[in-house]
């Protein structure tokens, strides 16, 4: 990320995809959000109909003009608009709808290479993103099938050969290429939609990406470079909207500009596409441009500083609202369906379980209904969220780790992660990192494996389904008590956020690249018991309860978990005596999830705060 934020320009290369531009829009209002304090320009130069092989098929436009070339004017965007980066987003357009032939194909590549060099030569880095998916299937009837001499229509099976295009670019990361896959994710959301709802589209047209497959773009690139798993996680842009305050305004000031500047840039740049809007002059619309610039700043900058809020020792200011409910610990705040949730264990021993064992449910964080119960029998759940599924994690037996996964939190499909038999295990926690998820447990047995209870270990998985525990030396730390609570993944650091005996039980917070080397932060405690934790939070408990608050030991602060909402973390924890009895608490941070993470370890810190994704 740091190699965008200390760009200049980053200039955007593509076909009507990107011409349309809404994943450019995306992607600004994201990092304008984030770091308000880069000056970087976003600029979208994609123009309709273009290849950057070359080729146009016979008949083109109804014969009306050929499909335009992007060598015919790159010369001219490279010395003009003088980009640091470049974005290509090219494919689409260049097997023109036909069936697969090794010279088109030959055609894409030596476009896409000559692109390059000439980018280079020009100062300017290129990152690829492979082509969108093309679907037959809202044109039914209006596609060809293979073995014709040619094609008036679309060639029904031309995603096999975007398949090839993208398969292609992707190869070229052994060549240190820059490339972001955006065709393959778009296969396997389109694929996974139409085994519930055949009529599913993300395109209309077969080709030209809605609001929905735009964000599936955007959210790529965004995971990329490193952006946080609250909003990667989503496949709707609202959950990027939803994440910033006034949101909404936002994007809608950066549509704004994007929309004046593409034509007017264009039409400077000069194209051989006939009828494309010529927009407003270049020096009349930049003047414009910077009236909405101050606008978008000013918006973004009254959010926080651009490191987040600190206290008075430099460590991420948690602000402590007070207890919410008795008798709970483990409870996961989550971001679903446009609304905040509050995962919770209902312990055996809670007091208004009328179940009377242990079972889990969600409570909507602002009315506070709660969903049907589910997991009879489980203990130290967490909850993660991934595009519209919800899964959680549970202990059962404390000796095996089972899933439960839901897309209404009313139905839940079960599959075995950990079988029982060779660990003790409590806590857990799931994250994603990269292009796996990896799940932390805690253990204090076996003895060799979690050395002094309770002990962090790790499994990994690419599907959430088949698990493979990660080598005994992936763990934290066996040397002494370190009991783990919440696990995340941001710009290649894996975060435990754990309990250990200091002044009280305190939470800190360790980092590590590997699972097996860890690096403490400076700034601990993350949490430590305090007054404020009695805080009443909840102003619908009972007078007894808010007396057995007041009467309390506190000697600890456990069981943390968050997530973005509405651009701030929400923050569920835990305060007690260490020996079973413990109350739910809730906080805030206002700040991002990015600023939380980093703020922990400013001496590693990169530029503006965060770590590069691109180097």
């Amino acid at each position: 990320m740091a190699a965008w934020l200390q760009a200049r320009r980053v200039v955007f290369l593509g076909d009507s995809i990107t011409y349309s531009g809404e994943y450019v829009e995306f992607l600004e209002t994201y990092v304008r959000s984030r770091f308000p304090e880069s000056r970087v320009e976003f600029l979208d130069l994609g123009l309709p109909s273009e290849t950057v092989s070359g080729l146009s098929e016979p008949g083109h436009a109804g014969g009306a003009f050929p499909r335009p070339d992007l060598h015919e004017r790159l010369g001219r965007a490279l010395e003009k608009a003088k980009p640091d980066l470049i974005v290509a987003c090219y494919g689409m357009n260049d097997g023109i709808y036909y069936p697969f032939s090794d010279e088109r194909f030959q055609k894409f590549k030596d476009g896409v290479r000559r692109l390059r060099e000439r980018a280079a030569a020009a100062g300017a880095k290129v990152i690829h993103v492979t082509p969108p998916t093309f679907d037959p299937v809202p044109l039914k009837g209006r596609t060809l099938p293979a073995g014709l001499a040619e094609y008036q229509s679309p060639y029904e099976g031309y995603n096999e050969v975007l398949d090839r295009y993208s398969e292609w670019l992707l190869a070229q990361r052994a060549q240190a290429w820059e490339v972001v896959d955006a065709h393959g994710p778009m296969n396997r959301f389109l694929a996974e939609h139409r085994r519930t709802d055949p009529n599913f589209i993300l395109a209309r047209d077969g080709v030209h990406a809605n609001d929905r497959g735009h964000w599936l773009i955007a959210r790529e690139i965004l995971r990329y470079l490193g952006a946080s798993d609250e909003i990667v996680s989503s496949d709707k842009p609202d959950a990027l909207v939803d994440s910033i305050p006034r949101g909404a305004e936002l994007l809608k000031l950066v549509q704004q500009r994007q929309r004046l500047l593409k034509d007017a840039w264009l039409a400077h740049v000069g194209h051989n596409r006939p009828g494309m809007n010529k927009g407003k002059p270049l020096v009349e619309a930049e003047r414009e441009a910077e009236e909405l610039d101050r606008k978008i700043h000013a918006l973004a900058e009254g959010k926080s500083s651009a490191g987040g809020p600190i206290d008075s020792e430099n460590r991420p200011l948690i602000r402590k609202l007070g207890t919410i409910d008795l008798d709970l610990v483990e409870a996961t705040p989550i971001g679903f369906n446009r609304r905040l949730w509050r995962f919770e264990w209902v312990r055996e021993g809670y007091w208004n379980n009328q179940r009377k064992t242990n079972h889990f449910r969600f409570i909507d964080h602002e009315t506070g209904e709660t969903t049907p119960p589910f997991a009879d029998g489980h203990e130290f759940g967490s909850a993660f969220v991934e595009g519209d599924r919800v899964y959680v994690t549970g202990t059962h037996g404390r000796s095996a780790v089972n899933m439960f996964a839901s897309r209404d939190l009313k139905s839940w499909e079960t599959w075995p992660v950990i079988a029982p038999g060779r660990y003790g295990i409590f806590n857990t926690s799931l994250c994603k990192a990269g292009d796996e998820y990896v799940l932390m447990f805690e253990v204090d047995k076996p003895v060799e494996e979690a050395g002094a209870a309770f002990t962090a270990r790790f499994a990994k998985s690419r599907d959430l389904r088949t698990w493979t525990m990660t080598p005994p030396e992936c763990n934290y730390a066996k040397d002494r008590y370190t009991a783990p609570h919440c696990l995340r993944w941001l710009d290649g650091w894996f975060y435990d956020f754990y309990l250990e005996a200091h002044e009280g039980y305190e939470m800190r917070v360790v980092r590590s690249r590997d699972l097996i080397h860890w690096e403490p932060s400076p700034l601990n405690p993350v949490l430590r018991a305090s007054p404020e934790d009695k805080r009443i939070a909840n102003p619908k408990l009972t007078e007894a309860q808010r007396a057995r608050i007041a009467h309390a030991i506190n000697l600890n602060n456990s069981d943390i978990d968050f997530c973005e909402w509405q651009g701030r973390l929400i923050i569920n924890y835990s305060w007690g005596n260490q020996q079973g009895v413990e109350h739910l608490a809730e906080a805030v941070y206002d700040g991002t999830l990015e600023q939380f993470l980093h703020g922990w370890f400013p001496e590693k810190s990169a530029p503006f705060g965060r770590a590069s994704a691109l180097n």
